[in-house]
């Protein structure tokens, strides 16, 4: 892979709680750091999401190792679209870049 295939930009977010005001946590999205991706759409799919079928579509993404340490928990910000992380792979064994599975929920 080249570096000029790396032409989307993303900000890399995680989950943070803050309290409700009402005893329980609320989830918001700290950014950790705006990266350069490959992002190649795979294919499209329905989900039963809080007892409604809701759409997802999903992606590959292929960044630089160096770039992120992404977990599950996280999400990419890319424009006014949210990709969510779902299995992170590494089929580069020098681990020079690192290619993951997200999805974007469709409403």
């Amino acid at each position: 892979m080249r570096a000029s295939d790396l032409r989307h930009r993303v900000l890399h977010q995680a989950p943070g709680f803050t309290d409700d005001l009402q005893g329980g946590q609320g989830t918001t999205w700290v950014d950790i750091k705006t990266i350069f991706a490959k992002i190649e759409p795979q294919t499209g799919s329905e989900v039963l999401e809080q007892g409604k079928i809701a759409g997802a579509r999903r992606f590959l993404i292929t960044v630089r190792n160096k770039d992120i340490n992404i977990d599950r928990k996280d999400r990419l910000k890319w424009g006014d679209r949210f990709l969510y992380i779902e299995t992170p792979i590494n089929p580069d064994a020098v681990l020079h870049w690192v290619t993951f599975d997200a999805f974007e929920r469709v409403n």
